[in-house]
């Protein structure tokens, strides 16, 4: 047969090699790297990390895999499901979400045998570039109206496009051929799953998990002869005609295409961002309009009468009830920008959003469907503030982003072990066995 997609995206993973890799690329995929160890290892502490690792440890009688920031060990499929879901808990992961369940999926390998450092980045690179590529040509602007792409009808790219980048991580540290990943691609297709309806759950997370769990599965039975459909991208009810519903022209070639004359990671629009507060993107305009407003004026919070925001579809916790939710609510995270200056750690927490002078906010703002993205405080004394939305930021320079992981790592592991990890991904490519690097993760436990 004709080379499919499938089998393009299977000679793109096998035939990438470190050395070819440039600078700027392993520079950023370290950046990633260390970013998502850091939100991962401060999961690992919270409800949702302590479930899920709970849940490995009794679902299975251990095994040679991974869990960062735990000394629970379990089949590999279940430590890179624990692993994906950990790095996804807090919504604190880079922008895209593609690090989670790619880095869940290695670290989870890394206890199958020895694993470099070199080996390391390129497995993440090979499925950061499969996922977010995908992620270009389908789903881009999925929360800009209903669109024909498979956002539009609900499905939500971490676990479904994410389990293709994942198989990609595995199918390149199990050192697959060209069929047996071609063959990954396919199983990964029947396997993909994840909806947006469940956006502001513990089941969010599970995306992340559950994509790093079908790229190891999926990886593991090709290696062992399983097959598939090799022209899952084009076939006749394959996955583009199931994701899309068969709506609208999409030339999955472009993805081939894609994959071999650019670096996501690097060269796009939206390569590499790492978040600088632990809530959905969606809400981080809601922060920054916040904060530009408390930049030009004081703000005296017992004389707000009304704040009125637009809605956003990635937001849909307007009037958030738990923890979690706050970080899927424009309304809460505008509300504890004005009062705090910011949203962090400390606000996204029941503590918080139960606080008598954060309910009295959140019962006065009022969601308008289709406004203008700006935010408006009315004051009681008739006087109107209004501020719109402007392009969100990002952690841009080593200082921001260090700041970020020890403020994640240091509460767990102390200063020097933070450190100590902070410095080995700093020279990741000269590590022998990443396994080093895990075991500083796991401490504290």
């Amino acid at each position: 047969m004709s080379e499919t997609v499938a089998d393009g995206i299977a000679g793109y993973v096998v035939g990438q090699r470190f050395a070819e890799l440039p600078p700027a690329v392993i520079e950023s995929a370290k950046a990633a790297i260390l970013d998502t160890i850091a939100v991962a290892l401060a999961a690992s502490r919270e409800p949702i990390g302590r479930k899920i690792i709970r849940y490995v440890q009794t679902a299975t009688s251990g095994g040679p895999g991974l869990i960062l920031g735990s000394t629970v060990q379990a089949p590999f499929e279940q430590a890179a499901m624990a692993n994906g879901t950990l790095a996804h808990a807090m919504d604190f992961d880079d922008r895209g979400h593609a690090s989670t369940h790619i880095l869940g999926t290695a670290v989870a390998l890394a206890g199958r045998a020895a694993l470099s450092g070199e080996e390391l980045i390129v497995a993440y690179v090979v499925g950061r570039e499969v996922r977010m590529q995908l992620d270009e040509l389908f789903d881009r602007g999925r929360f800009k109206g209903a669109g024909r792409g498979p956002g539009g009808h609900g499905w939500h790219a971490t676990g479904t496009w994410g389990a293709f980048g994942s198989t990609a991580t595995a199918a390149k540290l199990l050192q697959l051929d060209e069929l047996e990943t071609a063959n990954a691609m396919g199983i990964a297709a029947s396997l993909a799953s994840g909806v947006i309806a469940n956006f502001g759950t513990m089941t969010k997370s599970m995306h992340a998990g559950n994509a790093a769990r079908n790229g190891v599965l999926s990886a593991l039975l090709a290696s062992d002869g399983w097959d598939a459909e090799r022209d899952i991208f084009s076939a006749e009810r394959g996955i583009t005609q199931a994701m899309t519903g068969g709506q609208g022209e999409w030339d999955v070639n472009a993805l081939v295409h894609r994959l071999h004359d650019e670096f996501h990671i690097t060269d796009s629009s939206w390569a590499l961002r790492i978040k600088p507060y632990p809530s959905c993107t969606g809400s981080h305009a809601y922060i920054e309009a916040a904060r530009a407003l408390l930049d030009r004026r004081s703000i005296d919070i017992s004389e707000v009468e009304e704040i009125v925001i637009p809605t956003s579809p990635s937001l849909n916790r307007h009037y958030p009830e738990n923890a979690l939710q706050t970080k899927f609510s424009g309304g809460f995270c505008v509300v504890a920008t004005l009062i705090t200056g910011t949203v962090s750690m400390e606000t996204c927490t029941e503590e918080f959003l139960h606080r008598a002078d954060v309910q009295r906010l959140m019962r006065v703002v009022k969601y308008v469907k289709g406004g203008d993205e700006k935010l408006v405080v009315r004051m009681r004394s008739g006087e109107l503030f209004e501020e719109p939305f402007p392009p969100v930021r990002d952690l841009d320079t080593a200082e921001e982003r260090m700041a970020k992981f020890f403020s994640l790592t240091e509460p767990i592991l102390g200063t020097a072990s933070s450190q100590d990890l902070a410095d080995g991904v700093a020279k990741l490519e000269a590590v022998g066995d990443v396994r080093q690097l895990i075991d500083l993760t796991r401490a504290s436990t």
